[in-house]
């Protein structure tokens, strides 16, 4: 029951909003994320540990006030502006101070000489332009209603939403938007995707397996997981590879490290892309699946450089795995940040915890700290084994910590996929505004044949680097004798006068054209980014954004290799390792391959290859070629003013539709 008087009730009310007010501010200067300033501070800054702990408690105080001021039955103040209000009169006090630059408003005592008038008009003109440009862009934004707040919708209207605004991502060629629309519908179709990510040697497989009670991933000082691999509930352990080609093939439990390990499949020369695994398990719920994935590298550009990025980002929850004996996470902390950044639900994970030699609290709270300070993202951290005593703390975790998170997520599920797309219809009308404002500005020059008369001349400097097939066939025969050779002095330690190099010779010539081709996949796919990112910055420049860069073809899987099985017998005597030593065993292993008969076959059997695969190559180049020779023709012959009048119909279409709410646009 309140007792206070109504007078002392709006002083209240008065004096909170203004320590709402002042809490705001602080908020903002206490954001670790802020992009720093290029002017210096006055003192030192805040630890982000203590600056994450003090906006905590900052938002808790802003609550209890409003609590107080609704059980007394009073609302609120307005104290905030909109945000388009109060980055306006910002802008004006800003305007203000930048016209004191002038010289016409300098009163000092010390007149400026005509050079020095000079040099302040220009820069009050820098400054005075650039804020100017800013309060354009505001004044832009005023003509277009508010994006309605997000609600909870129907899954059938989130559905429609989603195909809605991947129509117009493809038609305005929204790539990053397609992106991330696909992320989306992924994340919506697949139950819940749980992946482990982290270095190394770190323990994912084996965290799994402890996880689903059953030792199904290969594990060990050996094994590394080279592709994703997803678990999931089913009536019997079976799985289905696929490859890159878009082929797959369906396997028993038994063959999994045959395709996911890098010792069975190194450098993933059989092109798969992932295997997913039914299990009979109880411990695997049948809306979760498990994503064992390939390990992240050590170096600083390891996240750049991943080739499954996207495969976690299609995740609901990572647990990112780190090892407890390690000083210093900087891969992992980079990987958190950028899957919090995408919205996907961090756990962390210390392994290997049997091995620390110092306080395990310690550890604890320095990985807790490090990542604050790095990051500004507050993850729960936890700390197991999954071998000896240590193995009841991985129980705990898994109770306390993972299980929670995964109720909590399905839970949160509907609310998740709202905002999700809530943030893209918003980050889309933004673009299209732009763009429409681009487009009421812009002249009718043509920025398009240029950039693709380079991109063309990019394709004929591939064109040209393609290596003369006779001189290749023998770097590529010599190179896998030389490696077969190499690899076969291991095998002098067996019984038998003879050795038998039939199976290491095909598997090492398998392995190098394999390589070779892979690399020309990867450098046609390299050009392809490259011309795309050109058309996309001319199409910018020339509010010509129909243009189709995606449309630009992906070069096809090139053409397999594989000598298995016709090459003839390889039987060499063996050679005596202890009156010639490893080196000169190699050299005379290679010299007894190059005469035989099975490395002429292999030598045909390349130079029959290579032609296949430079045709594979000339045809994609010449398909290249074709799109873009199609695309500047239609530019060249496309009306200025009628596609102009097109494009600006479709944006203000589109922009009324990502304005309105998603159950009436619909």
């Amino acid at each position: 029951m309140i007792t206070l008087p109504a007078a002392y009730l709006e002083h209240a009310r008065t004096i909170f909003a203004d320590i709402d007010g002042i809490l705001g501010q602080a908020r903002h200067c206490l954001d670790p994320l802020e992009a720093s300033s290029p002017f210096r501070t006055d003192g030192p800054e805040v630890p982000s540990v203590i600056s994450q702990a003090l906006r905590d408690q900052g938002l808790s105080l802003r609550e209890t006030m409003a609590t107080l001021l609704r059980e007394s039955g009073i609302s609120p103040m307005a104290t905030h502006r909109s945000s388009l209000a109060a980055a306006r009169a910002m802008l004006e006090h800003a305007i203000l101070l930048a016209d004191g630059l002038s010289p016409e408003n300098w009163h000092a005592a010390t007149a400026l000489t005509d050079v020095a008038q000079q040099d302040a008009r220009r820069w009050a003109t820098l400054v005075f332009s650039a804020l100017q440009d800013m309060t354009s862009q505001l004044d832009g934004a005023v003509a277009y209603p508010p994006v309605s707040l997000p609600v909870a919708i129907s899954t059938d209207s989130a559905d429609r939403l989603l195909a809605r605004l991947d129509d117009i991502a493809r038609h305005h060629q929204l790539r990053h938007m397609q992106r991330r629309l696909a992320l989306v519908a992924r994340r919506r179709g697949a139950g819940l995707r749980i992946a482990v990510a982290g270095r190394c040697g770190v323990g994912k497989s084996s965290l799994i397996n402890y996880l689903i009670g059953k030792p199904v991933l290969p594990a060990g000082p050996l094994p590394t997981t080279c592709v994703p691999v997803c678990l999931r509930h089913g009536t019997r352990a079976q799985g289905e590879v696929r490859f890159a080609d878009a082929a797959s093939q369906r396997i028993d439990g038994a063959r999994l490290a045959e395709f996911a390990t890098t010792q069975a499949n190194p450098g993933n020369r059989r092109h798969v892309v992932s295997i997913d695994m039914d299990l009979p398990s109880a411990a695997i719920p049948p809306d979760v699946t498990w994503i064992d994935m390939p390990p992240l590298a050590d170096d600083g550009s390891a996240i750049a450089r991943y080739d499954f990025l996207d495969e976690l980002l299609a995740c609901h929850l990572v647990v990112v795995a780190a090892n407890a004996t390690v000083p210093v996470w900087e891969v992992e902390a980079e990987l958190i940040q950028r899957l919090c950044k995408a919205g996907v639900r961090v756990l962390v994970l210390l392994t290997k915890a049997d091995l620390l030699e110092e306080d395990r609290l310690r550890v604890h709270e320095r990985c807790q700290s490090w990542l604050w300070q790095t990051t500004g993202v507050r993850a729960p951290v936890g700390m197991a084994a999954v071998k000896g005593p240590l193995s009841r703390q991985c129980d705990d975790w898994r109770d306390a910590i993972l299980h929670p998170a995964i109720a909590k997520l399905r839970d949160a599920e509907p609310e998740t996929d709202t905002l999700a797309l809530y943030e893209l219809r918003m980050e889309m009308l933004w673009e299209l505004q732009r763009r429409a404002r681009l487009l009421a500005h812009a002249s009718d020059d043509e920025a398009l044949s240029p950039l693709i008369a380079s991109s063309l001349a990019l394709v004929d400097a591939l064109r040209r680097q393609a290596p003369e097939h006779t001189e290749h066939t023998e770097q590529l025969v010599g190179h896998a004798v030389r490696i077969a050779a190499h690899n076969a002095v291991g095998l002098t330690m067996t019984d038998g006068p003879v050795l038998d190099l039939t199976d290491l010779l095909s598997d090492t010539a398998n392995a190098l054209v394999s390589s070779e081709a892979m690399t020309w996949w990867k450098r046609l796919l390299a050009l392809r980014a490259e011309i795309s990112l050109l058309i996309v910055r001319g199409a910018d420049e020339a509010w010509r954004w129909s243009v189709a860069s995606t449309a630009l073809p992906t070069p096809p899987p090139a053409p397999r290799f594989d000598c298995s099985g016709t090459l003839p017998a390889t039987i060499l005597p063996r050679p005596q390792m202890a009156e010639i030593g490893r080196w000169m065993a190699s050299h005379a292993i290679a010299r007894k391959l190059l005469a035989h008969g099975a490395v002429e076959s292999l030598r045909e059997q390349i130079a029959d290859y290579l032609p296949r695969l430079e045709d594979w190559r000339s045809r994609y180049l010449e398909q290249l070629c074709t799109a873009l020779n199609s695309e500047r023709s239609e530019a060249v012959g496309r009306s200025p003013a009628s596609f102009r009048q097109t494009l600006a119909l479709r944006l203000s279409s589109d922009i009324a539709f990502l304005g309105g709410t998603p159950d009436s646009a619909i």
